[in-house]
């Protein structure tokens, strides 16, 4: 939830399970059917007011994120916000157009999903190989380097799944 949002409290029901089920990582996606043209309360800070569900959805519960996407049959795929970000992928500029119909909208979905997915992997393979890397500088292994090696080839030739012995240890492994 958002910090222009004034509290739980004043959200309606739907709206905090969605928020408890966001912030458990149970689910990261939500339908919003039914009466999805009725006006709401929009509880922020600088003053409360009435809005669609657009707005409920943009100012109250997902002004933190950089991208929003929303998709209805009438109009198709929209960039509600981040489009200077969005636009930044190399797939939203392969049409003029974002996709209207609704199995054209999944598959560029889908393929957008894999990307951040793929993007936030190699973001965190970074930021983990840079902290490791930066952990080891002043590292003093606890035992010598013939009794580690040892170790070492011991643990490699006993893997019983060469794809989970790193690359960098495979040269230990006896013939």
């Amino acid at each position: 939830m958002s910090d222009s949002a004034q509290n739980r409290d004043a959200l309606p029901q739907w709206a905090k399970k969605m928020i408890s089920l966001y912030e458990s990582r149970a689910v990261n996606q939500f339908i919003l059917h039914g009466n999805v043209n009725d006006r709401l309360y929009l509880p922020l800070r600088d003053k409360a007011s009435l809005g669609g569900i657009r707005d409920f959805l943009l100012r109250v519960l997902l002004p933190q994120f950089d991208v929003i996407l929303s998709y209805d049959l009438g109009n198709g795929i929209r960039v509600e916000k981040g489009g200077e970000i969005f636009s930044q992928w190399i797939g939203a500029n392969e049409s003029p157009e974002l996709p209207r119909q609704p199995r054209p909208a999944i598959e560029f979905l889908t393929r957008y999903f894999r990307y951040l997915a793929n993007l936030a992997r190699l973001t965190e393979k970074v930021r983990s190989g840079e902290a490791l890397r930066r952990n080891l500088i002043d590292y003093k292994p606890p035992v010598a380097r013939d009794v580690m090696e040892a170790q070492i080839r011991l643990a490699v030739n006993e893997a019983s799944d060469w794809d989970f012995v790193p690359p960098a240890f495979r040269g230990y492994r006896k013939n």
